[in-house]
């Protein structure tokens, strides 16, 4: 009785990621055809992990179209969760709890994106602390110290869809 249970619940989780890449590629679409007609101004860009991480060391999208927002922090809602694991060799002071649910948020503003700090224990970009900073390739974003860098980002032109440094 349990092959079923298991067999149902791959099932489900194969559905639900199905339907997730859907999503995702729906919105990447509209993004496209979009910014193609020229009715949306999209910005893209990566974010490249420099801290290891269970859920990924792999470079992330956004894309970011209209008054679209990409979140950063422990929340479970949070486009990119931070993981647990990359506070785990640190001291007292650089401990995951003293990240906030929602840490960092990135917005596209003025044709380029733009980060804004939502911490009570600071976001850095390239060692300085910072409640808004409009991002430029190769940026190294920081939390809660000056140099605990967690991502480096990169702009991508939205008209190649391999770009990615």
């Amino acid at each position: 009785k349990m092959a079923p249970i298991a067999s149902d619940y791959s099932t489900a989780c194969e559905e639900s990621l199905k339907q997730d890449q859907m999503k995702q590629a729906g919105n990447a679409l509209y993004c496209y055809n979009s910014v193609k007609a020229g009715n949306v101004e999209m910005v893209m860009g990566w974010l490249t992990p420099l801290q290891i991480s269970l859920k990924s060391n792999l470079p992330m999208k956004i894309e970011l179209c209209d008054s679209d927002i990409y979140t950063i922090g422990r929340g479970s809602h949070c486009d990119y969760q931070l993981d647990q694991i990359m506070f785990e060799d640190e001291e007292e002071n650089m401990k995951y709890d003293k990240t906030s649910r929602i840490h960092i948020q990135i917005s596209h503003e003025n044709g380029k994106m733009v980060l804004h700090d939502k911490s009570e224990n600071g976001t850095y970009v390239n060692d300085v602390k910072v409640e808004k900073k409009y991002l430029n390739t190769g940026d190294k974003i920081a939390v809660i110290r000056a140099d605990f860098n967690i991502f480096s980002f990169n702009y991508c032109d939205p008209c190649k869809i391999d770009c990615m440094y």
